[in-house]
């Protein structure tokens, strides 16, 4: 059975009916975990209340920060400021200095790319070998109906260079609102007609994104030290 995972979920933090109505979706969709997008600015009240309401009714939950970074350094000081506090960094790629350090720093674990920066060649960003999933969002092709067919050659680019580079990908909703929310099999249904296959378009949206939240929350266990190193202790 497929565990079907939506990785950018953004519930508005100031409307608490709105975040109700996207929770109560999300179980009603078939997903068995979400991502719950914060700012650095979001009170661990915020969160607490925000991520109950999710976990109400049955759902896993990690959580999750977009970075925007301008260049190379402000990346790397948003990196150190941010990674200890949440379970998912993604990283927008909007800037070319920005893509490769994305690709590269492990404290990354999603990339994605902005639909209107159609120069940008994930191809020509990517380092030869990364284990990186670039991340496609169901919004941007949603949120600006007079830019659907720039956005959707801009995914097909994508999607083209992620296949020759054989690099993962995520397919998430990316919604702001319920009304912007996908059901899993919608979503791959999608990538499929982009041009992924079944397996790939299904896995994007359950696979994936599930193996990398769990992984990242067996990081916040004590007893990791890094990857493949844990603490052990004796049995009495």
């Amino acid at each position: 059975m497929k565990r079907f995972v939506d990785l950018h979920l953004c519930p508005p933090s100031q409307d608490a009916k709105t975040t109700e109505r996207m929770a109560n979706l999300a179980a009603e969709m078939g997903f068995r975990l979400v991502g719950l997008t914060f700012d650095t600015q979001a009170s661990r009240v915020t969160k607490l209340t925000t991520t109950k309401l999710f976990e109400d009714q049955g759902l896993e939950t990690v959580s999750r920060i977009d970075l925007r970074p301008r260049d190379r350094n402000e990346l790397l000081m948003s990196l150190r400021k941010v990674r200890s506090s949440f379970d998912i960094v993604a990283v927008e790629c909007h800037a070319k200095q920005v893509a490769p350090i994305a690709f590269r720093d492990r404290r990354v674990d999603l990339v994605f790319f902005p639909p209107g920066r159609p120069k940008l060649r994930v191809s020509e960003l990517t380092p030869r070998r990364t284990r990186r999933p670039v991340e496609f969002n169901m919004a941007d092709l949603l949120k600006n109906d007079s830019a659907v067919e720039s956005n959707l050659h801009r995914v097909l680019g994508v999607i083209r260079d992620i296949q020759r580079k054989h690099l993962s990908m995520v397919v998430s909703s990316g919604a702001t609102d319920w009304l912007l929310m996908r059901a899993p099999k919608d979503m791959a249904a999608v990538l499929s007609v982009l041009g992924l296959d079944t397996t790939q378009a299904l896995d994007a949206v359950s696979r994936i994104p599930f193996s990398l939240a769990q992984e990242n929350l067996e990081k916040q266990r004590p007893r990791f030290i890094s990857d493949g190193i844990e603490v052990v202790r004796p049995r009495l």
